[in-house]
């Protein structure tokens, strides 16, 4: 599908934050025809029981558009149209156990379908208004087919990040930077966005919090 965002969204234990995370999520794209596709990984907090309640029942429906009524409940219109860039969906994935950030990424990789792909966690700390504009500039064919997000130059506002995790970051990195001869401010990000064919050429191993490593190190790999 030429113009289709498959937004992945791994969830592990998020249940205070789904009610806001996806009322934005929902709000920014509703303009867009996007897949969902949402992986629940072995949540045990409650997550599990409100995905089930309010986010499985839109799976499987031609999407038109995704709203909150008064009851805190997401209400869909759904559109006739056989045409997949007409309308959105959403898949639902359960994992029974816990795999890892990992493992929900490369699941929900699998069952994607649109021509751009994206990972979006669902922890807040990164604003879904960056992901679609991401995929706009990426859609005009500005800067290739792949676009790194980074919590180091961005104006918007994220969550705290601890300093240890920052210090981490900043070293891996500049030591990725060195390896394979790019310019990146943020390896670990977990706000990426690349075409099908980036996809279809890198193969992703990692199971865990590692993932964002593996993905910029099979994209840089693979010459993008």
């Amino acid at each position: 599908m030429k113009n289709k965002l498959s937004i992945i969204i791994p969830i592990y234990n998020e249940k205070n934050l789904l009610i806001n995370f996806f009322s934005e999520l929902f709000k920014v794209f509703e303009d867009s025809f996007v897949e969902y596709i949402i992986i629940d990984d072995g949540s045990y907090d409650g997550s599990e029981v409100w995905l089930n309640e309010h986010i499985k029942p839109l799976s499987k429906k031609n999407i038109g558009k995704i709203i909150l009524d008064n009851k805190n409940k997401f209400q869909i219109k759904t559109i006739e149209s056989i045409n997949p860039e007409k309308y959105s969906k959403v898949i639902f994935i359960s994992h029974n156990k816990n795999l890892g950030k990992g493992a929900a990424v490369i699941n929900g990789l699998k069952e994607s379908t649109g021509n751009y792909l994206t990972i979006l966690d669902a922890d807040l700390e990164y604003d879904p208004r960056d992901s679609l504009s991401m995929f706009n500039v990426l859609q005009e064919n500005k800067m290739g087919e792949v676009i790194f997000g980074s919590r180091s130059t961005s104006g918007l506002p994220h969550r705290h990040r601890y300093f240890l995790n920052a210090l981490v970051s900043y070293f891996n990195t500049f030591l990725f930077n060195i390896l394979f001869d790019k310019v990146i401010s943020d390896i670990h990000c977990g706000q990426k966005i690349f075409t099908r064919n980036v996809y279809e050429k890198i193969i992703l191993t990692s199971k865990d919090f590692s993932i964002d490593m593996d993905l910029g190190t099979q994209i840089a790999k693979a010459n993008f």
